[in-house]
């Protein structure tokens, strides 16, 4: 077995490890201005761009302590499978739901698109896994039990490549799902009309 070179720590040294608001993402009620939310359904593709539901925040709500900025990096903390993903400009701003946790690191010691490369792979996924508890169907990932779990730092230059990378790479899936797409709603149409036409 091949000995570690790049030194590792928990997360938690490395930025800030928030949760999500208590409460769920909500209905827009009568007169109260609402707030995108991130949900467990948005990390999907490794980064979040458009929440999908919004959340009644009500008046001297401190809402803002659960607010997500551009490059945090969200894991979800209750739920069949552990997801991570990226915040995006998109969706700066947003507030996170009750089942996510988000980490905000100090990009002086760890890029957050490195830390979203080690999470996703099976070394970093079972390093989440192993801190979880729960049910065999739910697992539930704490703030704590997060911010514990080690991760690879390695030098500023190894990481700048490494995000190049990601950066590259997942603009590639997202074109591909997005051709994808497009095609089954170009299929989908051209059958529809030809069923009508008989």
């Amino acid at each position: 077995m091949q000995k570690r070179s790049t030194p590792l720590s928990p997360i938690g040294q490395l930025g800030d490890v928030f949760a999500g608001m208590s409460r769920p993402p909500q209905a827009p009620s009568g007169a109260l201005p609402t707030r995108p939310a991130i949900t467990v359904g948005d990390l999907s593709g490794g980064f979040v761009s458009e929440p999908r539901q919004t959340v009644a925040v009500a008046p001297g709500e401190r809402h803002e302590n659960f607010a997500v900025q551009t490059g945090d990096v969200l894991v979800s903390s209750r739920s069949t499978l552990l997801r991570v993903a990226l915040v995006e400009p998109e969706a700066d701003g947003a507030v996170l739901s009750a089942n996510l946790v988000g980490v905000r690191l100090n990009p002086e010691l760890l890029l957050p698109e490195v830390l979203l490369a080690y999470l996703i792979t099976p070394e970093g996924h079972a390093a989440m896994e192993s801190r979880t508890s729960g049910s065999t169907r739910i697992r539930a990932l704490s703030v704590q039990a997060l911010a514990a779990v080690e991760v690879p730092v390695p030098a500023a230059e190894v990481q700048r490549r490494v995000a190049a990378l990601v950066r590259e790479e997942f603009a590639h899936y997202r074109a591909a799902i997005a051709a994808a797409e497009s095609r089954r709603s170009a299929v989908t149409h051209v059958i529809a009309r030809a069923l009508a036409q008989g």
